[in-house]
């Protein structure tokens, strides 16, 4: 699920997916969960899209073609130490456990390439376990995003890097003027 920004004349409407820190920090803007949305007053509205970009790394209006794939490696047998959380980086959740037997569910757009992302703890406190080393890709996560993971990672266990660049979709349409420029000029020479 992608972060969406909506303003309508008296409030400010976010869907989003769940991340642990988000209902915390929309509750001090005066945020109010309203099934299947988080809605603010419209005066916060500037404040709330700061809040998504500090938590999910967009406010749903960077462009679709700075999106980059993460590649994060995870040293072995590593428990993560919140119980009844999971992993998050970059703002979206790569694996989750939903009780000590249930396994973790990978995140949407994340891809496990090596080892293994399990389940364990406590009936009352489970948590996510990485057994492994574990390797892992998660794809389109805006650039800053990608950027701040990687300068301050949220376990001290994990190495992350950028593994390929996203299309840029504005430095493509640039080259594309240029390109068509260049072949009008060819097309007057050629016809002079």
């Amino acid at each position: 699920m992608a972060v969406k920004v909506e303003t309508t004349s008296s409030h400010v409407l976010v869907t989003s997916p769940f991340h642990p820190d988000f209902p915390r920090e929309a509750r001090r803007l005066g945020g109010k969960w309203n099934s299947p949305v988080w809605q603010f007053d419209v005066r916060d509205e500037q404040r709330v899209r700061e809040l998504c970009q500090r938590i999910y790394g967009t406010d749903g209006t960077a462009a679709a073609g700075d999106l980059v794939t993460l590649r994060c490696r995870i040293a072995e047998n590593r428990y993560w130490d919140a119980p009844r959380q999971g992993l998050y980086v970059a703002g979206r959740c790569v694996a989750r456990a939903t009780g000590r037997d249930s396994g973790a569910h990978l995140g949407d757009g994340v891809v496990l390439l090596e080892g293994t992302i399990t389940s364990g703890g406590s009936m009352k406190n489970w948590t996510t376990i990485a057994r492994g080393p574990v390797l892992l890709e998660i794809r389109d996560v805006p650039r800053p995003a990608a950027l701040a993971a990687i300068a301050d990672p949220p376990d001290s266990d994990l190495v992350i890097e950028i593994i390929e660049q996203g299309i840029n979709r504005e430095a493509l349409l640039e080259e594309k003027r240029a390109l068509e420029a260049r072949i009008a000029e060819i097309d007057a020479a050629l016809n002079a």
